[in-house]
């Protein structure tokens, strides 16, 4: 007997699962569906976590006055904010591995940021952190969304997404790896739902590269024609529309007794990524057929931990953070672009 999934599994869309869908349905399988989730945390993944918490800071301050520039001491509070929740898993004595990034190399770049960006940057915040839920299509399919910082310029009159990483790459590469990303179409498409099309100007990554030669700063522009979103929209549907396949494959088709499992198939060209083989790499070494083995409980190593993006909204520290409601967009000012006729066809149930 298969076990029961949350509702998360099923109606919860977000970046996060269709991209490692799109990577290896598998993946998505065990992570996702399954929800076993290694154990052990990423060194990127909590340095990631309290670096944005840090840029929230910033930013939510920021908001709260009427002057666009930010302050060094602006940067020393928001290096306080980083230390109290990365201390939380990292000791001082592992700081010299973690190297560029650390604790000392982060109290820089946050100053080097402040210096920077207060001389050129002239935008007013609007929401330091946005999260919530948008229709991509005219059925009412739902993408669920996390987004960095909300700016308004006010000499061209437009709206703004800054969505800041942090990396050890090649900047050249960083940007290559983002051109296309679902994630920039999410943010251009939420700020469409928002505001008049003529207000939007759209996303753009904030890259902050920590290296050990000294920190970089670069800002790439997602920008998408009306066509260019059209395309957007077609090929996020896609990728949902072919996991729901795979989910009625799995729940109806697929057997605990039958010699391989046929939902969710391998993609063999993503086993090793970012230089790491994937975390679940064994079990698709030593199991065809997964259903056999998912009663047990998660393998060594790993725990039973469901991803629902709408738990983050309960995780908010700053003010001026905002949740969007579905029906926000459906009464909210401005003309969205999945009022369009959208060339797919919704999956067939059972």
């Amino acid at each position: 007997m298969k076990p029961k999934m949350p509702e998360s599994v099923w109606k919860i869309v977000d970046n996060t699962k269709l991209s490692a869908h799109m990577a290896c349905p598998r993946k998505d399988f065990y992570e996702y569906v399954l929800g076993w989730r290694p154990i052990q945390d990423d060194h990127n993944l909590i340095y990631g976590q309290a670096f944005h918490m840090a840029l929230e800071h910033l930013y939510d301050k920021q908001n709260k006055r009427d002057d666009t520039k930010l302050s060094l001491r602006d940067a020393e509070e928001a290096w306080l904010v980083f230390m109290e929740y990365y201390r939380r898993f990292y000791s001082e004595e592992s700081d010299l591995d973690k190297a560029p990034k650390d604790p000392s190399n982060t109290e820089r770049v946050l100053r080097e940021y402040v210096e920077l960006y207060s001389r050129i940057d002239r935008y007013k915040v609007v929401y330091s952190e946005i999260s919530g839920a948008v229709p991509i299509n005219t059925s009412g399919r739902l993408i669920y969304f996390r987004l960095d910082t909300v700016l308004y310029e006010p000499m061209s009159g437009t709206y703004m997404v800054l969505e800041h990483k942090t990396s050890k790459w090649s900047p050249t590469l960083w940007e290559a790896s983002l051109s296309l990303s679902l994630q920039g179409g999410i943010g251009t498409h939420v700020l469409s739902c928002l505001y008049p099309a003529d207000k939007v100007k759209g996303l753009t990554y904030n890259g902050i590269f920590l290296l050990k030669k000294g920190n970089e700063f670069r800002r790439m522009p997602y920008r998408r024609s009306v066509d260019g979103m059209q395309d957007w929209l077609t090929t996020i549907n896609y990728y949902a529309d072919k996991r729901e396949r795979e989910l009625d494959i799995y729940v109806n088709t697929d057997k605990e007794d039958a010699p391989c499992m046929h939902a969710f198939p391998k993609n063999p060209t993503s086993c090793v990524a970012y230089n790491k083989p994937c975390p679940y790499m064994d079990f698709c070494k030593a199991w065809a057929n997964p259903l056999r083995h998912i009663m047990e409980a998660p393998p060594s190593g790993f725990q039973k931990k469901f991803w629902d993006p709408r738990e983050q909204d309960k995780e908010w520290n700053a003010a001026s953070a905002h949740v969007v409601k579905p029906e926000e967009v459906e009464t909210g000012i401005g003309e969205s672009i999945v009022q369009m006729e959208l060339p797919f066809v919704e999956p067939k149930k059972g």
